[in-house]
């Protein structure tokens, strides 16, 4: 059996914990966040509680998510990408990240990070470290302008960036 992909794994709300949502014992008025949720898992969430924050895999090499991010963006819900840096099993260094890192004096972090940001204004990068150099150099990728022949570069060949910058969802 192969492993599972986390983007493959959709959470599905249980009926307990939906129950518990609508009845208003568990969500008390506050929003709350989603991970691993799809089109029909937010849509099923924001029909008990207010959703502030959907968390889901989401970086330069996977972006299958871009029309959820997009429905994120049009209902003002944060989209908070894990493995922004890659993680698990998908190291986010490639030519295409590298080519365009060298282009801008940045490591392929600071540029992973910088097409992230560029992907919308509701994406929280978030990607987590201990070491305050990785800190400093995460922080300065906000600093970093993408041109249009970068974000074309770095989005996966199935897509390609619109004009103003920001990536739309697959055709």
């Amino acid at each position: 059996m192969g492993a599972v992909r986390p983007s493959a794994v959709r959470t599905v709300l249980p009926r307990p914990c939906a129950a518990g949502f609508r009845s208003g014992t568990l969500a008390r008025g506050s929003p709350f966040g989603a991970s691993n949720v799809g089109a029909a898992q937010l849509a099923e969430a924001r029909s008990i509680a207010s959703v502030a924050a959907v968390q889901n895999h989401f970086h330069v090499h996977h972006d299958g998510d871009a029309a959820l991010l997009r429905q994120c963006e049009e209902l003002g819900i944060a989209y908070v990408p894990f493995f922004p840096l890659g993680g698990g099993r998908a190291p986010i260094d490639a030519e295409r990240v590298e080519r365009v890192a060298a282009r801008h004096g940045a490591t392929v972090a600071q540029t992973a990070l910088a097409w992230l940001l560029a992907a919308s204004p509701r994406i929280l990068a978030i990607p987590g470290t201990g070491v305050a150099d990785h800190l400093e150099e995460n922080v300065a990728a906000s600093g970093i302008r993408l041109t249009e022949r970068d974000r074309v570069e770095l989005t996966p060949s199935r897509r390609r960036p619109p004009p103003n910058g920001r990536c739309a969802p697959p055709p």
